[in-house]
This record gives C-alpha cells, sequence and structure tokens, in this order.
C-alpha cells in the first residue's frame, strides 16, 4: 500500500533523510574498505582512524549546523574537492541531535583541501580545508550566516578520513560516472487501483516453497511477508493479529479469515516475532503505536470485520487505495485537480485531460485508470504542477517536479543517511535458508562477484573463503556459508561498484561509516 506523505515539505525532507543517497545527484556509493580488495576478493583492513562524522558547528544554544562525510568530486592525491551534506537544524539538543520538535534545512557545500597521505595509518589529513560554495534552496537571507560559520569554524582547522574510504569513492565515482550513461528503464508497473482496505503481497517472481523445519507446512521464501501453505494447496497469510486463507493466490475477494491458530502456524509466528524473519503485516506503525495504552490509534484487527482484499503480486506492482470512489478536489491557482480521498498521489490536468500518478518519485500518466500508463520525466509535467501552492494538502509532491526548491532541497536531503550504531558481539544473523538446500550461485555482471538468488537474505560471494550478507541494514561477513557469521568492520569496494541492472544494486546503498572497539 502507498504509504501517506506529510503535508508540509520540510517535515517529509526528515522522512526522506531516512534513505541514504536514494538519489545518486551527490552521492556517489561510498565503502568501508580498501579499492584493492576488489581485486584480491578478500576483505580489506579496517579503516584508519577517522575525525568524528558528522561534525557539528554550533551557531547559538539551540541552532547547530551538522556536516555529514564528503562525498569525493576529484583526488589526485595532493588536492581534493568534494560536496557534503549539511542539516541546520533549529531547536536542536545540546548535542546537536534532533529534538522532537526541531526544525531541519538542508543545503549542500562544496569543498577543497590539500591532503596528506599516510600510508602506514591509512589515514588522510585534509589540510588548509575550507568551504568554496553553499546552497541552502529553502533558506532565506540567514544562509549566509550560515555559510559565514562554516568557514570560520574550517579555519586552521584539519580533518582526517579514513584512506580506504577515499580509495573506494574514487571507485565509486567512476562507477556512477558509467552508470549515468546507462540508458534508465521507467516502464510502468502493474497498478492496482482499489476502493476498499487492501494490502500487497510482493513476490519476487513465481513463488518458491521451502519447507519450514519442524512443521508439515512450506514457506514461500522469495517474499517478505510469512506466507505458509499446506499440503492441500492451501495458502495461510499472517495479517494484523491473525491469518487469513485462499485456495487460490490469484483471487483477491478469495481470502476469508481463519478461525483459529494451528500449532504450526503458531510456531512459526512467534519465531518470525522473535527473529523479525517476516513481516506479519501486523499493521502497528509510528501512527499506531504498539504499546499498552498509548493513546494513538489502536491497531488493526481481523476481528473488526473490516477484511482487507489480498492482492498477490509476481512482478514489479503498486498498489493505490482510495476511501470509496475517488473525490477530485481543485488545487487552487491552477487547472489540476487531485483525489483527496487516498494517500497516494492521483492529479488530473483539465487541459490535456491526463490522469498523473506520482510513485516512488517518478510520474506516470495515462488518458484513464484502466492505461496505458507511461512514464512521464519530472521535468516534462505541466507547467501547473510547479504553480502547486506550498500551503496546499499536495505541496509534498513538489520535491519530484524538476526546478522547485523542494525537488532541489529534497536532492540535498538524500545525502543525509540514517546512522546506526551496531555492538558487534550482540548482532546476530539467522542461519540462511535455501531452496533446494544450496545455494545456487550467480555472477553479477560487471564484478567478480557472484550471489545466491535462492536465499531471500542478501548473500554475496566475493572470494574462494570470503562471504557477505546483509541483514536489517547490518553487513556480515563469514569464510563460508555454514558461517560463523560475525558482524563485518568492511566491505570489499567491488560490491559498491554492482550495477543498477542487479537486483542486489540496493545493497550498495548500506555503509560503514566507521569502527570503534565493538
Amino acid at each position: 500500500m502507498q504509504s501517506s506523505q506529510r503535508r508540509h515539505g520540510r517535515h517529509w525532507m526528515k522522512a526522506m533523510a531516512a534513505f541514504a543517497c536514494a538519489a545518486a545527484t551527490l552521492c556517489p556509493p561510498l565503502a568501508a574498505s580498501a579499492a584493492s580488495a576488489a581485486q584480491t576478493g578478500a576483505p580489506a583492513a579496517q579503516p584508519g582512524g577517522e575525525s568524528p562524522w558528522p561534525y557539528t558547528v554550533r551557531l547559538n544554544a539551540k541552532d547547530v549546523l551538522q556536516v555529514y562525510p564528503p562525498q569525493i568530486d576529484s583526488w589526485d592525491g595532493l588536492q581534493l574537492r568534494a560536496r557534503a551534506a549539511v542539516v541546520m537544524r533549529e531547536g536542536a539538543s545540546g548535542s546537536g541531535a534532533a529534538d522532537k520538535d526541531s526544525r531541519a534545512t538542508y543545503g549542500v557545500i562544496e569543498l577543497a583541501a590539500r591532503t596528506l597521505v599516510d600510508k602506514g595509518t591509512r589515514r588522510v589529513t585534509l589540510d588548509h580545508y575550507s568551504v568554496t560554495k553553499a546552497q541552502f534552496p529553502s533558506a532565506g537571507q540567514e544562509a549566509q550566516a550560515w555559510v559565514d560559520a562554516l568557514q570560520k569554524d574550517a579555519i586552521g582547522k584539519q580533518r582526517t578520513i579514513s584512506l580506504d574510504r577515499l580509495e573506494a569513492q574514487v571507485q565509486g565515482v567512476q562507477t556512477a560516472e558509467r552508470n549515468a550513461r546507462l540508458p534508465l528503464k521507467n516502464e510502468a508497473p502493474s497498478l492496482i487501483f482499489s476502493r476498499q482496505s487492501a494490502i500487497l503481497v510482493n513476490i519476487d517472481g513465481a513463488p518458491r516453497y521451502v519447507r519450514a523445519e519442524g512443521t508439515s507446512l512450506d514457506r514461500v521464501l522469495n517474499t517478505r511477508v510469512l506466507l505458509l501453505r499446506d499440503g492441500s494447496g492451501r495458502h495461510y497469510l499472517h495479517v494484523f493479529d491473525g491469518w487469513m486463507t485462499t485456495d487460490s493466490l490469484d483471487s483477491p475477494a478469495g481470502w476469508t479469515v481463519l478461525p483459529s491458530e494451528s500449532p504450526d502456524l503458531k510456531k512459526l509466528r512467534t519465531e518470525a516475532q522473535g527473529n523479525r524473519a517476516a513481516d506479519l503485516l501486523s499493521g502497528v506503525t509510528a501512527a499506531t503505536g504498539d504499546k499498552a495504552g498509548d493513546a494513538r490509534q489502536a491497531p488493526p484487527t481481523l476481528k473488526s470485520g473490516m477484511l482487507p482484499r489480498i492482492y498477490v503480486a509476481t512482478r514489479p506492482t503498486e498498489l493505490v487505495v482510495s476511501d470509496g470512489d475517488w473525490l477530485w478536489t481543485p488545487v487552487a491557482g491552477t487547472q489540476l485537480l487531485y483525489v483527496k480521498n487516498t494517500t497516494g498521489n492521483i492529479f488530473r490536468d483539465n487541459n490535456d485531460q491526463q490522469i498523473y500518478l506520482l510513485i516512488s518519485g517518478r510520474w506516470f500518466r495515462a488518458p484513464n485508470e484502466a492505461g496505458p500508463w507511461s512514464f512521464v520525466a519530472a521535468n516534462a509535467l505541466p507547467a501547473d504542477f510547479a504553480k502547486i501552492p506550498d500551503d496546499s494538502e499536495k505541496e509534498n509532491v513538489k520535491a519530484s517536479i524538476a526546478g522547485t526548491t523542494q525537488a532541489r532541497e529534497a536532492a540535498i536531503a538524500t545525502n543525509v543517511p540514517q546512522t546506526a550504531a551496531v555492538r558487534a558481539s550482540q548482532a546476530r544473523l539467522q542461519p540462511l535458508r535455501f531452496d533446494g538446500g544450496a545455494p545456487r550461485w550467480t555472477a553479477i555482471a560487471g564484478t567478480s562477484l557472484n550471489w545466491a538468488p535462492n536465499t531471500a537474505t542478501p548473500l554475496i560471494q566475493a572470494g574462494e573463503h570470503s562471504y557477505f550478507a546483509l541483514d536489517n541494514g547490518v553487513w556480515f561477513t563469514a569464510a563460508g556459508v555454514e558461517g560463523p557469521w560475525v558482524v563485518a568492520t568492511a566491505v570489499p569496494a567491488s560490491i559498491y561498484s554492482i550495477p543498477p541492472s542487479s537486483p542486489l544494486h540496493y545493497v550498495t546503498y548500506v555503509r560503514i561509516f566507521g569502527v570503534s572497539g565493538d
């Protein structure tokens, strides 16, 4: 189901910041290991000591500027030029962290520095560090004061960064330049429009079944939800606080509530809750809460009688749900209409009588709901889209409309990563399960890597005794697929050259920013 976006642009930018470098406009892929590892396939050495990133420049008692790790534009071994995302946080805490009511404004600075390389410690010192240019698209006259503060802070300062990281970034820049020349694939996904509550279950191709250990049920391996099949071919899907069942995955209306939970179903549900190995479609979000006594909206329940329709898709598909028939509402000052009773973004242009739909930052157009749908570039939309008022309920879509302040700020916001500290001694990788019992290795085009498509966990073979797996945003490494798996302190740079055409390209957006003890 398409998630709703917040009304006001700056709040929406905070949400966008959670997707580290989702757009490569400013951010060629980082790696946390030596470029030489791309050739050997072996894990690189742990990065050398670095200055803390992001670093904070305080403007006053409550407002701070946070500068994130630089992204290289060029480096000849002596002179470095780079760009870095900057967040101005109004009402931040003393540590610079965002408070509940703090407000964020995004910008980007261009940096120049002389580099002093110490190959013994694998560390690079940025000397004569200066801010040469800055841009804060949505800021007013106060932006100059922020730039002055950044430039003043840089005077006489030295900052250090891992040589391994810089070498890997150079490779990433080269990869990004090659990828930029590749033609983009913007075919429209399959679209499902539902006038009632509905859930989309995505399966990566035809269902692949594997026997769930200790039970008589088979689990669908190539989906994130808990979808099971018994010996008669009947399927079971965990939804909200119970189970729904069907004789056919192809019938959205054929799902019914299972009256009681069998021991096998209970066992697998309990395991999934414990190890987070599946999405149980509980309906619990930040808006509903998940604690007893929470004053927010209660999580949905199958006992309410308002049963969702279940759509199962085996190819790229998007589900757009509305509360009944579409309610068209004018956008002030334009010839546009939008559908008010949906969390999706559906528009009609009265000039060309076309319907426009925004999905995951891309626009598609069709003469009617049935299609055919075709891609529309963000700079080829009707002019009225850029005229949507900033106080409109649909102001948030301007982040996906070329030339708007919101779009420029969104491009910067994608450079601000969501970070988390991982206790290496506590993180565990769940045992890998393979369709067929053993990994089936497939080469990743353009690299020396192999991956195993017959497991739900992204698994990469980087060398004869070098394996990497990604689970819940944490890299793990082992000498063999049977383990033991430990948290990785570095990842081969070759992983960050996985091309966009690969099903595993998304792993290039998960990085190790630094290592300190455990």
